[in-house]
């Protein structure tokens, strides 16, 4: 009885079918793209769904199709019909980026999920053919999986995520509040992740004190526009986010690309700054990020999306960390120039001169 097992399937023994013939493979290969680029354009550009029926069902239908076609009169290798799954999804890929509907770095994130299914496809596609079932159960399942994925709801309750990430300042609380509140221009990236196009933050700067006043966050892509929503100096600063950018730049050959995800995929909600004195007049600043991941599987997405929040927090504060060790006159920084002309500064410019725009020394106990 034949082996339909992964292990099976993947035995690399000698196998005694014929080969089939590359243009075989690729011809058939275009059955797979057909499907794809149309559960694509009505899930993601008709439904903006980005969730399981994209990421693991179309793949899935993609390789078991073309592989179904391959081997349709003739039961060639196993080897066969992987290259047909792969020709496959790299038709597919190729296409979103000739019209700018992609970028590379995102399909490439996209790969161990979409690959991985795609084997899969074909295994499963491989032995329906060697099993000699009715052919017309395989025309049903080409016909029939499209339209069962391309009926998929979207996802409407999209569960909250919590990111949070801490740091240690030698500087006390009221000085490192000065920079959570609003913080100058950082350095150049040095992270591998923002320099594949991820967005980074810039700079930040307060219009206005207490709640209601607005923080603007620069990021690489564009601002986050964040009304404050709890003032607590020393101890607590909080806000809503009411506008984002972009979360990437993508790489692509066109300046623009089209791609929803990159407004729609991760969604902002609400982030606080927490600040605890600490012996010897140090403070652990703790940054959180409430954020909506609207891509599934959430357990794959989250693996991507988690981390590249880390790293955007760790960013910031080791920016506030700087800038209050500076401040604070703390041993090893040299920050004579930068402390004395933040003072003069807040001293001299009122209500709208310097990074706080509008803070004053005299707004925080």
């Amino acid at each position: 009885m034949p082996d339909y097992s992964p292990a099976g399937l993947m035995n690399t023994g000698p196998d005694h079918r014929p080969p089939a013939p590359p243009a075989n493979i690729w011809l058939c290969s275009l059955v797979g793209t057909l499907i794809g680029l149309l559960l694509f354009g009505f899930l993601v550009k008709l439904n903006t769904n980005y969730g399981w029926a994209l990421f693991l069902g179309t793949p899935f239908a993609m390789a078991l199709s073309s592989t179904l076609v391959l081997n349709y009169r003739q039961l060639f290798r196993f080897k066969s019909s992987l290259w047909c799954a792969f020709w496959t999804q790299a038709n597919v890929g190729i296409v979103l980026l000739a019209f700018a509907w992609e970028g590379v770095v995102c399909l490439l994130m996209a790969v161990p999920l979409t690959g991985g299914l795609a084997v899969f496809g074909a295994g499963l596609g491989h032995a329906i053919s060697d099993a000699r079932i009715s052919r017309g159960v395989s025309l049903t399942l080409i016909v029939l999986l499209p339209l069962i994925l391309g009926s998929a709801p979207r996802e409407q309750n999209w569960h909250l995520r919590e990111v949070a990430t801490s740091i240690e300042i030698d500087a006390p609380p009221e000085v490192v509040w000065q920079s959570v509140i609003a913080f100058g221009e950082l350095p150049p990236p040095e992270r591998w992740l923002f320099h594949i196009g991820i967005a980074h933050p810039l700079r930040a700067r307060l219009d206005g004190t207490g709640v209601g006043a607005v923080r603007y966050c620069e990021f690489s892509t564009g601002p986050f526009i964040e009304p404050i929503t709890v003032w607590e100096p020393p101890r607590r600063l909080a806000f809503d986010v009411t506008q984002q950018p972009p979360t990437m730049h993508e790489w692509s050959p066109y300046k623009k690309v089209h791609a929803e995800h990159l407004m729609e995929g991760m969604q902002s909600k609400r982030g606080q700054f927490l600040l605890t004195g600490l012996p010897g007049g140090r403070t652990r600043l703790t940054g959180t990020t409430w954020y909506e991941l609207r891509m599934g599987p959430q357990l794959y997405w989250g693996m991507w999306s988690d981390p590249i929040i880390g790293e955007i927090h760790q960013r910031v504060l080791e920016q506030v960390q700087r800038e209050s060790e500076a401040a604070a006159g703390a041993p090893g920084y040299d920050d004579s120039d930068d402390r004395n002309g933040r003072i003069d500064e807040d001293a001299q410019g009122g209500a709208d001169s310097g990074p706080h725009s509008g803070v004053r020394p005299g707004d925080v106990p």
